[in-house]
Parts: structure tokens; sequence; C-alpha cells
């Protein structure tokens, strides 16, 4: 899984690098999502910035408004199935 990973809080020119990640597998009541589209928004500025260093464990993949597709159900999960389109903040 290719992901642009916050190594450090501060500016965007230093803050991200690009990496490969393991897949994730879904565990009970989560679903694995292919993300198709995402946004920069206020609050991920604070958290590139380090507003929320406390909270936030560096590295991290962050990220807060996103749609796509449902690739894998975890068990548990009936109100989704691969193929769904989705959206989640």
């Amino acid at each position: 899984m290719r992901v642009m990973e916050l190594v450090s809080f501060g500016g965007a020119d230093t803050a991200f690098a690009a990496r490969e990640l393991p897949r994730p597998v879904p565990g009970p009541g989560q679903v694995l999502v292919q993300v198709m589209a995402t946004s920069v928004n206020p609050l991920d500025l604070q958290t590139r910035r380090g507003d929320y260093r406390d909270q936030v464990a560096l590295p991290a993949v962050i990220g807060n408004d996103v749609s796509g597709v449902v690739v894998e159900t975890g068990p548990g999960v009936d109100d989704f199935q691969p193929g769904d389109d989705v959206w989640y903040l």
C-alpha cells in the first residue's frame, strides 16, 4: 500500500515521505477501503503542524475525509460488502 506518511511535524516540504506499507487486514467490525479521493482540510494542516502531537504518534498516515470502495470486510460486518462505494470522515 503506497502512502504519504507524516514523519515529522512542520512544513509540508519536510513533513511527509512516500512509503510502501503492508496492506492492512480488517479486524472485527472493520472494512478495508481502497481510497479513490481524499482532501486536505484544516484538521490535517493542524496535525501536520504539530498541534496534536500528544495524540499523534509518528510516523502516521493522516487524513480525515475519504471516499472509496470497500475491498474487504472483517468479521461481524453485515452492512457493507466488497464493491460498495463509501465515504467517511
